[in-house]
């Protein structure tokens, strides 16, 4: 079930809801929502899990080996244009079904009718060692193409090494893509040619503080001849999407695509990968690498788009990686954000939109419903004097696993929404000292035998 305050602020990212932020308010306090005693348990839950870690050998070897295991028994399946749209729409389906169930809740946890309900809200530098204290798993969703979220993304990281300065961490991001089909996700070095960032502070600033990166996102061009007829493939998840196109013969067999071949493509593969399917695919197959890997790190940082992680419980990524204490994260930038697509680019997903591809009128509907049921009996009680400063909120609770909504187990699931200044300041990142191999302990020389000689 979806929280009052976290739709709220979903919505407020989106454009959906005005931002009524008015009057003067108190502190929030930390564990709003929740006991201090709930917040000792996950503390304790977190310890225990730290402590069951691989104590001894060679854990990112094991972990690119769980990650080979999980290649050999999951692989990729090429479908066709007709198999996808199938799929799609199923996947537009269970996309509805988690609307209308985020609705039903939202209903429940609406005021009676004349009242309203209040959020409040701080103007400070969030303290992120406090908020993050305890907490395995920390997601953080952004909407792309600012330069404030990956600056707040930086800072979130820097907090975290603070906070658990001898532990392993890893960042599983959405913006570090694996474009070499051999490649393992996972690496210590984001700046190798096997990967592309797309946002290269970040990538840095984890490999200065020492947090291992797992690319999440495949940019893997493809071709397929079938009859004479030549396929453009595009992997999403498990699967490579083929779609019939005229490839010029000057394409096949080069080892490096034309610029006209990669446009072609790359507006083709966005379209995959931003429609219903392949969001949902994506948030599985990112759910497999972050699962085969996690036994072998402390705390896992997921840094990925808003629609991943805030998006609708049942297809985000949390419930997909399964049942756990967690915080969320959205970050909500206030610059101007440029418009990253081409014209060609926006044409295409005009005509898929048109098509049903993309958004039908169903998931628009409960949208706006989502909208109209909160929007005149919610406000935000807070006021956001100092610009130069976050505007932001929190709310802690208890509530039954994501999948498992009538489940008498409870987990404690901390969201935190920031709103950031238009005005970014990039933080310094220190590196910090790498651990080194322990040396062997220096052996008394041996004693020649005669007849042997060492030299």
């Amino acid at each position: 079930m979806k929280h009052l305050f976290w739709i709220f602020c979903v919505c407020l990212l989106s454009g959906s809801l005005p931002a009524q932020i008015t009057g003067n308010f108190p502190p929030v306090p930390l564990g709003k929502g929740a006991s201090s005693s709930v917040l000792r348990q996950i503390e304790a839950r977190a310890s225990d899990a730290l402590q069951a870690k691989t104590a001894s050998g060679d854990y990112f070897a094991q972990a690119q080996r769980q990650l080979d295991q999980l290649k050999a028994t999951a692989p990729t399946k090429f479908i066709s244009w007709k198999e996808y749209l199938k799929l799609n729409e199923r996947a537009k389906e269970r996309t509805i079904v988690s609307y209308n169930l985020d609705l039903e809740g939202i209903k429940r946890l609406m005021p009676k009718k004349d009242d309203i309900a209040e959020l409040s809200f701080n103007n400070s530098f969030p303290d992120y060692k406090q908020l993050l204290k305890g907490f395995q798993y920390i997601y953080v969703g952004e909407e792309h193409d600012t330069v404030a979220a990956p600056a707040e993304m930086i800072r979130i990281m820097q907090a975290v090494r603070s906070l658990y300065p001898n532990k392993r961490i890893l960042l599983a991001s959405e913006f570090l893509e694996r474009i070499e089909k051999e490649a393992s996700p996972l690496t210590k070095k984001s700046s190798s040619k096997d990967f592309f960032s797309h946002y290269p502070n970040v990538s840095r600033a984890a490999e200065d503080l020492n947090i291992d990166q797992l690319a999440l996102d495949d940019y893997i061009a493809d071709y397929r001849e079938e009859n004479s007829n030549y396929f453009l493939a595009s992997k999403c998840g498990q699967y490579f999407v083929m779609q019939k196109h005229k490839i010029p013969e000057s394409e096949i067999g080069r080892e490096e695509f034309s610029d006209t071949f990669w446009e072609d493509w790359q507006n083709f593969a966005f379209l995959v990968a931003y429609s219903p399917f392949g969001v949902l695919e994506r948030n599985r197959q990112w759910a497999r690498y972050i699962n085969a890997v996690k036994p072998f790190y402390d705390v896992v940082l997921v840094y990925a788009g808003y629609g991943h992680t805030n998006g609708t419980k049942i297809n985000d990524l949390q419930a997909f990686i399964g049942t756990h204490d967690f915080a969320s994260i959205l970050l909500s930038p206030t610059e101007e954000i440029k418009e990253p697509l081409s014209d060609n680019m926006k044409q295409e997903l005009n005509e898929a939109e048109s098509s049903g591809i993309l958004c039908d009128e169903k998931e628009a509907e409960l949208t706006m419903k989502q909208t109209d049921t909160i929007e005149d009996q919610v406000n935000i009680k807070g006021e956001w004097t100092d610009k130069n400063k976050p505007f932001w909120g929190i709310e802690t609770v208890e509530e039954p696993p994501l999948t498992d909504l009538k489940s008498d187990k409870l987990f404690t699931h901390r969201y935190i929404s920031i709103i950031l200044p238009e005005k970014t300041i990039q933080p310094v990142v220190t590196p910090v000292k790498k651990p080194q191999p322990k040396r062997p302990e220096p052996q008394p020389e041996p004693v020649a035998r005669k007849g042997n000689l060492y030299i």
